[in-house]
């Protein structure tokens, strides 16, 4: 990316309209997450009711003690696709964590909104493994491989649920690269991965990685212009609202892609604090 292109993200204010857009599609990409959780989560709920309405419809006394134990047979059959669909993440308690995790996030940025018109957002230290471990969980990651290297201990200061967002908005962007290159490409391992590094000493850079369709030459001169997508459903709001963020921690934002189908790189640079 240029130094012009650099220079553009990094400076400039959004206007009203545009702020208000950043903060309905930054709701929606956590709703999104939020969503495929519930929808995961209520399957197995739906299985344990269908088990519960058979039961009900069958007079067991009139059972045969082969067909009793056909029936006790389906049973364990039902509850083990139960499990095992419960299964990624381990089961139905961590799916309501993540569900609840996700409510509260939700919660926390609609409430950093308000506090950010009225001047009162509270900014302070945490550590930013945590973070990017809780907005994996908040994103439907669902047979995507994914790694992270982050070194423990490290700090930054802002709003954690701030930059919770933008790593929930980089993550969205990158599961839809790779949703978008399935549709013509299926063999391949889709991936994800977070590497964070002090290359500079007092720097650290967050680089999310995909595997997914990538981007060509053409359109990275454009791809952070608010409004441009390359999707067929986008709202070219997402990197806009990335480098927004990264700028009220004092960050800047990097966008590599070797091209159609060679995946992208988003490299988040920020400051880093003891």
């Amino acid at each position: 990316m240029s130094d012009r292109d650099k220079e553009e993200i990094t400076s400039g204010e959004l206007s009203d309209a545009e702020l208000s857009a950043l903060v309905v599609h930054n709701i929606g990409n956590t709703l999104t997450g939020i969503n495929a959780i519930a929808r995961r989560y209520q399957r197995s709920i739906d299985d344990l009711q269908r088990l519960h309405k058979k039961l009900a419809k069958t007079n067991l006394q009139d059972l045969s003690v082969q067909q009793s134990n056909a029936l006790l047979q389906s049973f364990v059959t039902a509850l083990d696709n139960i499990i095992q669909a419960a299964d990624n993440p381990s089961n139905l308690h961590a799916n309501q964590a993540r569900l609840l995790a996700g409510l509260e996030h939700l919660k926390g940025s609609i409430n950093l909104y308000h506090d950010a018109n009225s001047q009162a957002v509270e900014t302070k230290y945490f550590n930013l493994q945590q973070s990017i471990h809780a907005c994996f969980s908040l994103i439907d990651l669902e047979g995507i491989q994914t790694q992270i290297n982050c070194p423990t201990g490290l700090q930054i200061k802002g709003p954690p649920n701030l930059f919770m967002q933008l790593l929930v908005n980089a993550l969205k962007n990158a599961t839809e690269a790779i949703y978008q290159r399935q549709q013509s490409d299926l063999n391949f391992q889709p991936q994800v991965q977070i590497d964070v590094a002090e290359n500079t000493p007092g720097i650290l850079q967050i680089a999310i990685a995909d595997n997914g369709c990538g981007i060509n030459s053409e359109d990275k001169q454009r791809i952070f212009t608010m409004g441009f997508t390359t999707k067929a459903y986008g709202s070219g709001i997402g990197l806009t609202s990335i480098t927004d963020i990264a700028k009220q921690f004092d960050g800047q934002v990097s966008l590599q892609s070797k091209g159609i189908n060679q995946g992208a790189c988003l490299t988040i640079t920020l400051p880093k604090h003891n």
